[in-house]
């Protein structure tokens, strides 16, 4: 297996130059778009046998915002939802992202620490954002459903570690003509 350099923290001063609009940005919308379709295609793929569509999937991101009444706003509340989705996913591999620029630990185990902040990431939606938002407290009564999303969440984390290693390197490396 190659070693791969991983900036220390003297040496993750950032160039808020090279941030936005820049290669750092770029990465962290890149990982937030797999992320939020990776998961968007996850709980469409499981539900589907259940005569689950891709709106429905939709609706109830939206049911966040709007509560039971996501399901009678048509297009707009899941284009609401999916917006908010792919909001939600890139604050995501950013948490993780900022949070590296200060424990780079979590650039050297991106594996493992991935995984556990997948696993947090779903206790953290499941019990404070979702309770928070109008969609309510989850009754966590489908126990198959709630064990797939857990290990699917365990591997999103390793894509948002793999995206903060990926833009972290990308912060260090020297502009172009500079």
């Amino acid at each position: 297996m190659q070693h791969v350099p991983v900036p220390n923290r003297e040496s993750a001063s950032v160039n808020p130059g090279r941030w936005f609009g820049g290669p750092v940005f770029f990465i962290i919308l890149l990982g937030g778009f797999c992320l939020g379709t990776l998961d968007l295609l996850f709980a469409w793929i499981y539900w589907h046998s259940e005569g689950v569509t891709f709106v429905d999937v939709l609706h109830s991101i939206a049911r966040g915002i709007y509560g039971k009444a996501s399901r009678d706003g048509g297009a707009q509340t899941a284009i609401v939802g999916g917006l908010a989705h792919y909001f939600i996913a890139t604050c995501m591999v950013l948490a993780y992202y900022l949070a590296s620029r200060q424990a780079t630990v979590l650039l050297r185990r991106t594996i493992s620490l991935g995984l556990l902040y997948g696993v947090l990431l779903y206790f953290f939606m499941n019990l404070v954002v979702l309770p928070l938002s109008a969609a309510g407290m989850p009754k966590f009564t489908d126990r198959s459903w709630m064990y797939w999303s857990i290990a699917m969440h365990a591997l999103f984390g390793v894509l948002c570690a793999f995206t903060a290693r990926a833009a972290s390197r990308a912060a260090q490396t020297p502009s172009r003509g500079a």
